[in-house]
């Protein structure tokens, strides 16, 4: 018999990211695709889970900006969103907030009628000008074990994440992947799922994207190291 002590889940660490990108590009986006807003609401000691009123395109929920009483909450060690299912668009609490009158603050985005600039997969190649720039990004991860002896086998996994950056103009592809890069400088240590993300390299031009429209990309590569989970046998 084998387990999982602690495992790497693909799905949070997606989740995660697609908010956090989505949330940094949101006020880079020349087409202003998505809509901000911030949503009140008063804990009772037991609700856990709150509806947004524009859930249903949730967008992203700012990674910053959930507060209870004024005082920040994390992503991931306080509260988390449903992206699928019956709670879509919920925004759920670890522990309920405190009885209080409009003492939670959820800031969020939403697009409404609109599509969203940022894609948890690189964006479809059949777009029309007029949706340009397009924002995506893949996951890889690379395991490797620490060995097989004894009860326990460390698996370490290094996380590869591609930022790929899509318009016409090279000009504003340089300026939405330089400013990207600064931003995840700056919070390269604020994730739940990674212990640290950094830059580990851009990519030249590629100019074969749609040559028919002259649409070009670039993809820039982040790394998140060391990522471990534990196999148990008994």
């Amino acid at each position: 018999m084998s387990g999982t002590t602690a495992n790497l889940d693909l799905v949070s660490l997606k989740d995660e990211v697609n908010n956090y990108i989505r949330y940094v590009f949101q006020s880079l986006d020349p087409d202003s695709r998505v809509t901000e807003a911030t949503q009140t609401f008063s804990g009772d000691d037991t609700t856990v889970k709150f509806t947004l009123t524009n859930g249903a395109t949730l967008s992203y929920v700012a990674w910053d900006g959930v507060t209870i009483g004024g005082v920040k909450q994390d992503f991931g060690n306080d509260w988390t969103i449903h992206w699928r299912g019956t709670d879509v668009g919920k925004v759920e609490f670890t522990t309920a907030p405190a009885t209080g009158t409009d003492n939670i603050s959820i800031k969020y985005g939403y697009t409404g009628t609109n599509s969203n600039m940022v894609y948890p997969d690189y964006p479809r190649n059949d777009l029309g000008l007029s949706q340009y720039p397009r924002v995506g990004f893949l996951i890889r991860v690379n395991p490797s074990t620490a060995g097989l002896a004894g009860l326990n086998n460390p698996i370490k996994n290094n996380i590869l994440i591609s930022l790929k950056v899509i318009d016409l103009n090279t000009y504003q592809i340089d300026y939405l992947t330089s400013q990207f890069l600064e931003q995840i400088k700056k919070d390269a240590k604020q994730f739940y799922n990674f212990d640290y993300i950094e830059p580990s390299g851009i990519g030249p031009y590629d100019l074969s994207e749609d040559p028919v429209r002259n649409v070009s990309a670039k993809i820039t590569d982040f790394e998140a190291n060391n990522r471990f989970e534990i196999i148990t046998f008994s």
